[in-house]
């Protein structure tokens, strides 16, 4: 739960027990999210990963890096508190 009561989990496809896969992680490869770098952000031992499918899918500009007009959550939030 988050400061603002909010559910806040890390959500993963088990197949057969073994396979797993994070949606998040799926997410960011194809370019639908970014990663969340506020302060007391959570990545469950994958950070370096997420970090490199962001960097991955902006120079393969997929999803929404494909718009030449894109600004992240962060940048938006950012520019409404000036």
């Amino acid at each position: 739960i988050d400061q603002y009561a909010r559910a806040v989990a890390s959500v993963e496809v088990r197949k057969w027990g073994f396979f797993r896969r994070y949606v998040s992680l799926a997410m960011i490869k194809a370019g639908y999210a970014t990663v969340y770098r506020g302060v007391g952000a959570e990545y469950g031992g994958i950070k370096e990963q997420l970090e490199a499918a962001e960097l991955v899918a902006k120079r393969k500009r997929l999803g929404m890096w494909q718009q030449s007009n894109f600004i992240s959550p962060a940048e938006y939030k950012k520019a409404l508190r000036k």
